[in-house]
């Protein structure tokens, strides 16, 4: 069986070669490539062993077209669309990868646009802005109460000039979203209805695990927690919600693996090491997680499995070799994404 550095490797070359080329030979940018597009390519080559092979001249290029682009937080410039919560988020995680080995990248990206911190939060409450209509869908909604606190945390550790206003407000951000949060559960309660909320998951429940869908919209919060070492609101309760479904599940947690499952099997790591619980049967489940996904990257990949899928079943992937320490087919350590990216 292939590594996992050789088996991603075959399928990204044979599928995006010309995003690799800009990435890795600092030639043409591809026409038609997205940002989401190019992040997918820095997570994937940073989680399958193949950080090296990013050309430096092409991370100081991505910095640049981020300077011309408008991202969430701060003020437009120009009058082109506004980048979502979510991808400026994930923007920046790329970003705090590749500056592990290009510096300046934020003061090239972000230092000449102008902080607007009251488009992402309410700056009364510091809670984060959401669009109302979908406070009932957990996973949805929680692509802003998580990628706000993840964008702030990234600009606040950066070298940007403007790091020190961002840090002042990183605290109180995260402290405000304890109140969307129901402290039994651990989970998002963003809703206000009891009686809606039942219905949308009896709706939501024709397409998708609702619980699963609550369990991996509150991932995004937790991302945050575990960054800064903050403990889980009800994290006894979330482990043992997140390792029933682990359990549950296989191999993926749906039919092809991607960032919900990385969701739920971060949890389970993250909050068994903050209560020191370490299970046998977690840990050999990891281990069987680990040889699916292998098996799914060395077999023949769907064509209708996208690229923005894969940096989450390589992240699964670290997870579960972080949990079960075992390093399946990687070569080198494993990687815990959220410290280094914030955001996936």
């Amino acid at each position: 069986m292939n590594t996992m550095r050789n088996s991603v490797n075959s399928l990204i070359n044979l599928r995006y070669l010309n995003l690799l080329r800009f990435w890795q030979n600092n030639e043409e940018i591809p026409e038609g490539a997205s940002l989401q597009d190019h992040c997918d390519i820095v997570y994937t080559l940073a989680l399958s062993e193949m950080r090296d092979t990013i050309h430096q001249s092409a991370a100081i290029r991505f910095a640049e077209i981020i300077a011309g682009k408008n991202i969430a937080g701060f003020s437009p410039k120009n009058p082109s669309p506004t980048i979502s919560v979510h991808n400026t988020a994930y923007v920046l995680g790329a970003l705090n990868l590749l500056g592990q080995q290009t510096s300046d990248l934020y003061k090239i990206a972000v230092d000449q646009k102008e902080p607007r911190i009251q488009d992402i939060l309410h700056v009364a409450s510091f809670k984060p802005i959401f669009p109302a209509k979908w406070a009932h869908h957990n996973w949805r909604v929680s692509h802003w109460i998580g990628g706000v606190p993840s964008i702030i945390a990234s600009v606040a550790n950066s070298d940007s000039r403007h790091s020190t206003e961002f840090q002042s407000i990183l605290l109180p951000v995260r402290d405000a979203i304890d109140s969307l949060i129901e402290p039994d559960t651990g989970l998002l309660k963003a809703y206000r209805s009891d009686f809606v909320q039942r219905g949308f998951r009896i709706l939501y429940a024709l397409r998708h695990n609702p619980t699963l869908g609550d369990v991996g919209g509150i991932a995004h919060v937790l991302w945050f927690d575990h960054l800064t070492d903050r403990a889980y609101v009800g994290g006894r309760a979330l482990y043992d919600q997140a390792s029933k479904l682990f359990l549950e599940h296989s191999p993926f947690m749906e039919k092809l693996p991607y960032c919900l499952d990385f969701d739920i099997v971060q949890i389970v790591r993250t909050a068994g090491e903050q209560f020191g619980f370490v299970r046998a049967d977690l840990k050999t489940r990891a281990i069987s997680m680990m040889n699916d996904i292998d098996l799914f990257f060395n077999g023949e990949v769907p064509a209708q499995y996208s690229l923005h899928k894969i940096p989450g079943a390589l992240a699964t992937y670290h997870e579960c070799a972080l949990m079960s320490g075992e390093p399946g087919s990687l070569r080198s350590a494993p990687v815990d994404i959220i410290k280094n990216a914030y955001w996936l």
